[in-house]
């Protein structure tokens, strides 16, 4: 993880977790196994992650997760 305000300024730092937390606690993780066996796992909760960095900077990372049969496309996004 490199902090985008440092990345934009040329400058180096550390990054350390703030606090992590769910945007949708209360969703049910859907799992199961189809015709054929295999394992889905369909998690339509989001989790936002708060950095900050050695040079006072912070952001946030909001990410979800797929099954491998492409439910819930997996997505990473900054958020400054």
């Amino acid at each position: 993880m490199i902090c985008p305000t440092c990345l934009a300024a040329s400058q180096r730092s550390t990054v350390r977790v703030v606090r992590t937390w769910r945007l949708t606690p209360e969703a049910k993780v859907d799992k199961y196994f189809d015709e054929e066996g295999a394992e889905h796992s369909h998690d339509p909760r989001v989790v936002m992650t708060e950095f900050g960095c050695s040079n006072g900077h912070r952001f946030a990372e909001r990410s979800s997760w797929q099954c491998w049969c492409g439910y819930m496309a997996c997505k990473q996004e900054i958020v400054t």
